[in-house]
């Protein structure tokens, strides 16, 4: 039987695969604007709260962005240079600091192989973590490009909205269409909001714990946590790797009283925190979240991680108004 293909279907599949490359071409373009809609997402409501006391749409954007832009720069001022420099001399001591749990008697052979596995994997990504973090916040053109379409989002987010409609002449559909854009704005802000307190909250705990105990490197720690927040179950555990052989290097009693702590960090999380915050936000059950963050992150790296749950989000959203509606 002769296989007989088209000439529509091989102009089709060729710009298919021209798109494909165009996309890959402008990644980091791309990227770049849908982390700006997460942020305008995120403040939307602020936005909407102020107009709706009578203050101009131009006015109040300008207002929320402002505050914001105000605690970023001073957030950046006072953290980062500190954060540089004690992640720095974590990972320099971090050798020294396995040499000493090491050579404890009670640790077996096996388990000496299982943590040299986890803290070189835990290196790779501090390091990771902290080139990341200077190369985003080093290019501070690509910052205030972000914030600046953002901007722009917030501000015309209704103009947008109605243009976009526009495409799609069937009224159904339109309609259709625009409760998608509606109820992914309201989830996704959602999802950005929680996730923001979360980092902070958990961060803000382990890093007061962490000083209280008396914990070397206390801040970097309270960041790898705060991160770590993100990828649910998981996230939480492999954020107290680095702490506990923090405290067990310094004493027992101290590596004991890092344990007590996560523990009861984790704790509250569980029971008031994530419940309060994630799932009034995104109702996205757990397991599906840290598949969906796995799947993103092993696809397309740490942004695709990240940013893994919106789109997931949105897939949801749109199958829900197209396809589940039907029956």
């Amino acid at each position: 039987m002769n296989l007989v293909i088209s000439l529509p279907t091989i102009l089709l599949s060729l710009l298919v695969l021209f798109s494909l490359w165009v996309v890959f071409q402008i990644k980091d373009i791309i990227i770049t604007i849908f982390v700006a809609v997460l942020l305008s997402m995120a403040l939307m409501p602020l936005i909407n709260e102020l107009t709706k006391r009578k203050i101009k749409r131009g006015i109040a954007a300008a207002l929320v962005y402002a505050v914001f832009l105000a605690l970023l720069i001073l957030i950046l001022s006072f953290g980062i240079s500190p954060l540089v420099e004690q992640t720095t001399l974590f990972l320099s001591q971090l050798p020294k600091i396995l040499d000493t749990i090491l050579t404890h008697p009670f640790v077996e052979p096996v388990s000496k192989q299982i943590i040299e596995s986890l803290t070189g994997q835990l290196s790779a990504a501090s390091g990771s973590l902290v080139k990341i973090t200077i190369d985003v916040f080093s290019s501070l053109f690509s910052l205030m490009t972000m914030v600046f379409i953002s901007f722009y989002f917030s501000l015309e987010f209704e103009s947008i909205q109605e243009k976009f409609l526009m495409l799609f002449p069937d009224t159904k559909i339109r309609e259709k269409i625009k409760q998608v854009v509606l109820e992914s704005e309201a989830k996704i802000g959602g999802w950005v909001r929680g996730e923001m307190i979360l980092v902070l909250i958990i961060g803000v705990m382990t890093y007061v714990g962490l000083s209280l105990l008396r914990v070397n490197y206390a801040l970097p720690l309270a960041v790898i946590a705060g991160i770590l927040e993100i990828i649910p179950m998981i996230g939480p555990l492999i954020s107290a790797v680095p702490a506990v052989l923090v405290g067990f290097a310094a004493s027992p009693i101290l590596g004991l009283g890092v344990v007590a702590l996560f523990v009861l960090v984790q704790q509250f999380e569980n029971t008031i925190v994530v419940p309060r915050v994630m799932k009034k936000a995104i109702g996205l059950d757990p397991i599906l979240t840290m598949l969906t963050i796995l799947v993103g992150g092993r696809l397309f790296g740490v942004m695709g991680a990240l940013l893994s749950v919106p789109v997931t989000l949105v897939v949801i959203i749109v199958l829900k108004h197209f396809y589940y509606s039907r029956g």
